[in-house]
Protein backbone atom coordinates (compact mmCIF):
# COMPACT_ATOMS: atom_id res chain seq x y z
CA UNK A 1 0.00 0.00 0.00
CA UNK A 2 1.74 3.72 -0.91
CA UNK A 3 1.14 6.18 1.80
CA UNK A 4 0.74 9.61 1.09
CA UNK A 5 3.11 10.47 3.97
CA UNK A 6 5.57 8.52 1.97
CA UNK A 7 5.47 11.74 -0.64
CA UNK A 8 5.19 14.88 1.39
CA UNK A 9 7.49 16.46 3.50
CA UNK A 10 8.09 16.04 7.02
CA UNK A 11 7.36 19.68 7.48
CA UNK A 12 4.40 19.49 5.19
CA UNK A 13 2.86 16.33 7.19
CA UNK A 14 3.27 18.68 10.49
CA UNK A 15 1.76 21.46 8.83
CA UNK A 16 -1.11 19.16 7.98
CA UNK A 17 -1.40 17.52 11.02
CA UNK A 18 -1.34 21.64 13.06
CA UNK A 19 -4.01 22.66 10.68
CA UNK A 20 -6.53 19.55 11.23
CA UNK A 21 -5.90 19.54 14.63
CA UNK A 22 -6.48 22.98 14.65
CA UNK A 23 -9.71 22.34 13.23
CA UNK A 24 -10.12 19.83 15.49
CA UNK A 25 -9.90 21.25 18.66
CA UNK A 26 -12.38 24.65 16.99
CA UNK A 27 -15.24 21.66 16.44
CA UNK A 28 -14.68 20.90 19.94
CA UNK A 29 -14.81 23.69 21.70
CA UNK A 30 -18.16 24.55 19.01
CA UNK A 31 -19.97 21.30 20.42
CA UNK A 32 -18.85 22.61 24.36
CA UNK A 33 -20.72 25.91 23.13
CA UNK A 34 -23.82 23.99 21.64
CA UNK A 35 -23.96 22.18 24.57
CA UNK A 36 -23.62 25.43 26.98
CA UNK A 37 -26.38 27.38 24.81
CA UNK A 38 -28.88 24.41 25.76
CA UNK A 39 -27.99 23.99 29.46
CA UNK A 40 -26.66 20.50 28.60
CA UNK A 41 -23.01 20.64 29.02
CA UNK A 42 -22.86 18.13 32.60
CA UNK A 43 -25.43 15.70 30.88
CA UNK A 44 -23.26 14.91 27.85
CA UNK A 45 -19.82 15.41 29.30
CA UNK A 46 -18.60 12.16 29.90
CA UNK A 47 -19.36 11.31 26.44
CA UNK A 48 -17.72 13.77 24.94
CA UNK A 49 -14.71 13.20 26.95
CA UNK A 50 -14.11 9.73 25.86
CA UNK A 51 -14.54 10.61 22.51
CA UNK A 52 -11.44 12.83 22.79
CA UNK A 53 -9.79 10.64 24.54
CA UNK A 54 -10.63 7.79 22.19
CA UNK A 55 -9.03 9.94 19.17
CA UNK A 56 -5.75 10.80 21.12
CA UNK A 57 -5.74 7.49 21.09
CA UNK A 58 -5.92 6.46 17.96
CA UNK A 59 -3.41 9.27 17.34
CA UNK A 60 -0.99 8.12 19.56
CA UNK A 61 -1.55 4.59 17.99
CA UNK A 62 -0.78 5.80 14.95
CA UNK A 63 2.81 8.12 16.27
CA UNK A 64 2.91 7.94 20.12
CA UNK A 65 4.34 11.30 19.71
CA UNK A 66 2.18 13.23 17.73
CA UNK A 67 -0.51 11.69 20.42
CA UNK A 68 1.16 13.29 23.15
CA UNK A 69 1.22 16.62 20.80
CA UNK A 70 -2.60 16.73 20.33
CA UNK A 71 -2.80 16.35 23.52
CA UNK A 72 -1.13 19.17 24.23
CA UNK A 73 -2.42 20.91 21.47
CA UNK A 74 -6.09 20.53 22.77
CA UNK A 75 -5.09 21.75 26.48
CA UNK A 76 -3.47 24.79 24.82
CA UNK A 77 -6.22 25.55 22.75
CA UNK A 78 -9.57 24.33 23.81
CA UNK A 79 -10.50 26.55 26.65
CA UNK A 80 -9.19 29.71 24.70
CA UNK A 81 -11.51 28.93 21.84
CA UNK A 82 -14.44 28.02 23.98
CA UNK A 83 -14.24 31.24 25.69
CA UNK A 84 -14.33 32.62 22.65
CA UNK A 85 -17.33 31.29 21.00
CA UNK A 86 -18.93 32.24 24.47
CA UNK A 87 -18.06 35.73 23.94
CA UNK A 88 -16.35 35.29 27.51
CA UNK A 89 -12.87 36.82 28.43
CA UNK A 90 -9.53 34.75 26.94
CA UNK A 91 -8.85 34.00 30.48
CA UNK A 92 -12.06 33.14 31.90
CA UNK A 93 -12.54 30.13 33.86
CA UNK A 94 -15.79 28.32 34.62
CA UNK A 95 -17.01 28.08 37.72
CA UNK A 96 -19.46 25.22 37.59
CA UNK A 97 -17.10 22.01 37.08
CA UNK A 98 -14.21 20.51 39.77
CA UNK A 99 -12.07 21.44 37.92
CA UNK A 100 -12.70 24.45 36.80
CA UNK A 101 -13.42 25.48 41.08
CA UNK A 102 -9.59 23.89 41.86
CA UNK A 103 -7.94 25.73 38.95
CA UNK A 104 -9.33 29.43 39.95
CA UNK A 105 -7.78 28.39 43.14
CA UNK A 106 -4.42 28.12 41.42
CA UNK A 107 -4.42 30.53 38.75
CA UNK A 108 -0.59 30.67 38.55
CA UNK A 109 -0.51 26.86 38.00
CA UNK A 110 -3.79 26.63 35.04
CA UNK A 111 -2.05 29.42 33.40
CA UNK A 112 1.65 27.86 33.92
CA UNK A 113 0.29 24.66 32.55
CA UNK A 114 -0.88 26.19 29.25
CA UNK A 115 2.24 28.32 28.15
CA UNK A 116 4.13 25.29 28.92
CA UNK A 117 1.72 22.42 26.87
CA UNK A 118 2.61 25.20 23.82
CA UNK A 119 5.97 25.46 24.47
CA UNK A 120 6.01 21.26 24.40
CA UNK A 121 4.46 21.02 21.64
CA UNK A 122 6.62 23.78 19.45
CA UNK A 123 9.34 21.32 21.18
CA UNK A 124 7.86 18.36 19.52
CA UNK A 125 7.37 19.54 16.15
CA UNK A 126 10.85 20.83 16.02
CA UNK A 127 12.48 17.70 17.17
CA UNK A 128 10.21 15.85 14.87
CA UNK A 129 11.61 17.85 12.30
CA UNK A 130 15.04 17.67 13.29
CA UNK A 131 14.91 13.90 13.51
CA UNK A 132 13.31 13.19 10.27
CA UNK A 133 16.01 15.87 8.50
Amino acid sequence: MISIIDHISTEAFLLIFFIVSFLWVDSQADIDDNHFERFQFFGAHGDRLWSRILVGILVALFDPILGIALGLHFWAQFDLNLNIRRELPWYYIGGQANTDKKFRKALPFYYTTKILAVILYILIILGIITFYN
